[in-house]
């Protein structure tokens, strides 16, 4: 197999890696300095703006006029247009509203209390927006950026494939793959089926029907099709009025929008696809609208900045056509789940709440876990001592349940370290990076699609790469436990290796300098709670442990350790665990689960009721209050009984720990703690009390060899580990 054909065979596999790692305002990898909260200061002479989620509002001096970008922050506004609500005691009255000046109040009309309008026409860069009613004055400045990005990610990378035409959208019409976006029909037929409707006033005989909002309606799906972001796109909502009124109608929507996110890791400089992420009838049914965007499927590109990006404007492009949503809920799994835990954590407030399945923590985390599998794996086929170890050791060394684990991470994900493997097959092999022949050429790997985010290292002239394992340990708990001898934990130490710049396993480990490994957590790759456990999530674990899987158990409660404050569990977070159906692992990895949406409409009835708690309480508190009765930890055990309750659920002996034992991975093996968010250990001398077995004079001398700076102390915090440098970061120049 051709190693540029492995994105296309991974599509069964919704996983997001390593690929992710940025620099923050202080850093001095290339990242554009922005302020902790918001990007460019929203400014007026009256109050001061205030940033609330995905909206910027202000109010005038005297408190009688409020107003608001309702569509996206005032310093992230894209696309020339922007929903801005004005309202408060003085908007009753004639409101005047002016963009630079210009006159735009026949924008403008009623919505109950207030006064709604799209304001077109901006320019890219800072635009003025005035609201005046009488002497009440509130003005807001408002950055647009064009409808193709970038607008926090960083500069473009290129070459950049389009796909619009396998996407049905037809040929691109420049660069940056813009294609007209086209709006299409379908319904639900009484027999369940979905079936295209190409006359949208026509009324077919079998034309389903379904109640939103207690109103039984035409059972009719509007689907918009374009580009946001060089992405291309996706909504769907029901449109019973379809054919029938000048414009969609919201009376099949019940005010939610839920967006999909898409699994994956992969490195195609291209527009991409969403994998299996697409309409769903189910949520439709309850009134949903859903969105998706080819960039927000994490196998178009492995890079959650890009990710939250095209999500935020997507949503933006949604609030001004559709409508403002009361709750916006992510979904998707593995690699999908990442990019949701990611976006909570550094952009919050675009999304309301999570429903992260088959989860992993981040991307950057991960990485170690996973390239340290290709390495055993070559150990265990290139060396003599590596092929003499039997199964039980090498899961001992792995920490999964099963070996075949980090055989299945080598062969869909350990290429990403490549930079020959995983581009578009579009892209010509002359443009591709060759180390002899084209050292300027693409480099597909997962660190250089994320170069205007991560930096370029001086020293290569490459992105900066997030990968140590300088001080690893790798079997310590196999060697403890008894499970190997003292030469065979000397032996992988010494032969495990590394990977060099391009991805070949070197003799010399993996070193990762500090300022690299300081912007991972200071740009915010690596979650470590703050505004993450604001936000309800319902973590969903389908136990494929023993099918070799390379979703683990051992991420969920990755999660929940680096969302304990004090040791205690946050209030926000939920985990449902399921059995693998019937072994059936296509079906697991792609989401197609039972009660796929149960934790989406929890999540909903969730939110409505911290709406209604008191904002002055902490939120804690507030989420905690806001729990429905079902809202509790769930195990379904391998006989199909549904066990409920809280932690004990999973911390105290019984059936439901007995059935879904929780591993390890190679870096846990080596004694990493499990919240697993080291990405550079400290180091500290060797310390004869850390073996359980006695080394001989020879094996201690050979050991000091192997680790002459020492080993890795993983009761420290890591090298350059720290807080996230604040939220709405941009990246690049």
């Amino acid at each position: 197999m051709k190693p540029r054909a492995r994105a296309v065979l991974v599509f069964i596999c919704v996983l997001g890696i390593f690929a992710t790692a940025a620099c923050s305002s202080s850093s001095s990898a290339g990242a554009k300095a922005g302020p902790a909260i918001g990007g460019p200061s929203a400014t007026t002479s009256a109050t001061k703006a205030i940033d609330d989620g995905a909206r910027t509002r202000i109010t005038s001096s005297d408190r009688r006029l409020t107003l608001e970008t309702s569509s996206a922050r005032a310093a992230f506004v894209s696309g020339g247009d922007v929903l801005v609500t004005v309202s408060g005691p003085a908007s009753t009255t004639a409101v005047r509203v002016t963009r630079n000046g210009d006159d735009v109040s026949s924008a403008f009309a009623a919505a109950g209390t207030r006064t709604r309008g799209v304001v077109t026409g901006l320019r890219n860069g800072a635009n003025t927006i005035t609201a005046q009613s009488g002497t009440s004055r509130a003005q807001l400045t408002v950055t647009n950026h064009p409808i193709d990005g970038p607008m926090v990610s960083g500069p473009h990378i290129t070459p950049w494939v389009c796909t619009t035409q396998q996407l049905g959208l037809g040929a691109p019409t420049n660069a940056n793959c813009d294609a007209p976006t086209k709006t299409t029909w379908s319904y639900r037929a009484n027999d369940g089926s979905v079936k295209p409707l190409p006359d949208p006033t026509a009324r077919p005989a079998d034309l389903g029907r379904v109640t939103v909002n207690g109103v039984s309606v035409p059972f009719i799906i509007r689907a918009e099709q374009g580009v946001i972001d060089r992405g291309v796109y996706w909504i769907w909502v029901l449109d019973p009025n379809a054919g029938a009124a000048a414009a969609w109608r919201p009376t099949g929507w019940n005010e939610r929008l839920v967006y999909r996110f898409g699994g994956g890791c992969g490195t195609q400089y291209s527009q991409g696809n969403t994998l299996a992420v697409g309409l769903d009838a189910d949520l439709l049914a309850r009134g949903y609208a859903l969105a998706t965007n080819t960039l927000d499927t994490f196998q178009t590109a492995c890079n959650d900045v890009l990710s939250a990006e095209a999500a935020m404007m997507t949503r933006e492009h949604f609030v001004e056509a559709y409508g403002v949503p009361r709750f916006t809920i992510g979904d998707g799994g593995s690699g999908g789940a990442i990019q949701q835990l990611l976006m909570a954590y550094n952009y919050p407030g675009v999304l309301d709440a999570l429903s992260p399945e088959v989860p992993f923590p981040d991307a950057v985390s991960i990485a170690a876990g996973v390239t340290d599998c290709g390495l055993l794996v070559h150990y265990y086929k290139n060396t003599s001592f590596g092929a003499s170890l039997n199964d039980a050791q090498r899961r001992a060394i792995n920490g999964h349940a099963s070996s075949t684990t980090c055989e299945m991470w080598d062969r869909l994900f350990v290429g990403g370290v490549n930079p020959t493997d995983g581009c578009d097959a579009s892209i010509p092999a002359a443009q591709i990076y060759n180390a002899q022949t084209n050292r300027k050429g693409v480099r597909c790997t997962l660190q250089d699609e994320s170069i205007g985010v991560l930096g370029r290292d001086p020293k290569t002239g490459f992105a900066r790469r997030p990968l140590d394992n300088t001080g690893v340990q790798y079997g310590l708990r196999a060697l403890n436990d008894g499970t190997i001898t003292a030469d065979q934990f000397l032996d992988v130490n010494q032969y495990i290796g590394g990977y060099d710049i391009d991805g070949n396993v070197v003799p010399q480990r993996e070193q990762m300098d500090r300022q690299t490994a300081a912007l991972v957590y200071r740009s915010g790759r690596v979650d470590q709670g703050g505004p993450l456990a604001d936000v309800p999530i319902i973590l969903r674990n389908v136990d494929t442990d023993a099918l070799g899987d390379i979703h683990t158990r051992v991420h969920p409660f990755a999660i929940r350790d680096r969302l304990q404050v004090g040791g205690k569990d946050d209030p926000n977070l939920l985990l449902w665990t399921t059995p693998a159906s019937g072994g059936d692992l296509v079906s697991v990895l792609l989401g197609n689960i039972g009660a796929a949406n149960a934790p989406i409409v929890l999540l909903d009835q969730w939110l409505s009721n911290l709406a209604k708690t008191n904002p002055k309480d902490s939120m804690p508190a507030r989420l905690a209050a806001a729990k429905p009765g079902a809202a509790t930890n769930q195990c379904v055990l391998p006989d199909g009984k549904v066990l409920t309750g809280g932690w004990e659920l999973y911390d105290a002996p019984g059936p439901c720990r007995d059935a879904y034992p929780v591993h390890a991975d190679p870096r846990l093996a080596a004694g990493e703690a499990r919240r697993g968010d080291i990405v550079k250990c400290a180091l500290k001398a060797i310390d004869d009390h850390d073996y359980k077995v006695k080394f001989s004079a020879a094996q201690r001398a050979r050991r000091t060899t192997i680790f002459p700076n020492g080993v890795c102390d993983w009761a420290k915090p890591g090298v350059g580990q720290q807080p996230a440098g604040g939220v709405w970061q941009t990246f690049g120049n």
